[in-house]
């Protein structure tokens, strides 16, 4: 691109960076989102979000946390749909303290919980046997039963 005169922008970068994280290509990711730092490039919370599909994938709970606060760092605070990702992952692992944890910061980030975050720290407390816990995070939730209505039918 650069021998024909064209400079990538954020939106090249971005592409190049999704595409190699579905690929299962992560550290090719990371050398564009590299050059995108270098090159003063303002990096978003979906650039970032490939990375961490990317990663719940190979279930890298570490590699999430690390590039959470590589993002905090760059002053691009993780979103809900970020969030969303690690927590699932940390509830797919068996790691319920650092689910809640990541929820506490979320909040107290000024980020509400949406519904999918809700659902995924029922199912989370569900798999791990928590059924008091997820009976009272869903009455939180105003549905009152962990039951669905038509289930069973």
């Amino acid at each position: 691109m650069r021998r024909k005169g064209c400079v990538p922008d954020v939106i090249t970068y971005a592409t190049l960076v999704t595409s190699f994280c579905k690929a299962g290509r992560i550290s090719q990711g990371y050398e564009f989102l590299d050059a995108m730092v270098r090159e003063g490039l303002r990096v978003e919370s979906e650039v970032y979000l490939g990375f961490f599909a990317a990663h719940e994938k190979e279930e890298q709970l570490e590699e999430c946390l690390e590039l959470m606060e590589r993002m905090k760092e760059c002053r691009c605070p993780p979103d809900l749909g970020i969030y969303n990702v690690v927590i699932r992952l940390s509830c797919k692992l068996g790691e319920m303290k650092q689910a809640m944890a990541l929820w506490n910061e979320m909040e107290n980030g000024g980020l509400s919980p949406g519904v999918d975050t809700f659902a995924i720290m029922v199912n989370g407390l569900v798999g791990q046997g928590a059924l008091v816990e997820a009976v009272i995070l869903r009455t939180l939730l105003g549905g009152g039963s962990l039951l669905h209505p038509n289930m069973g039918c």
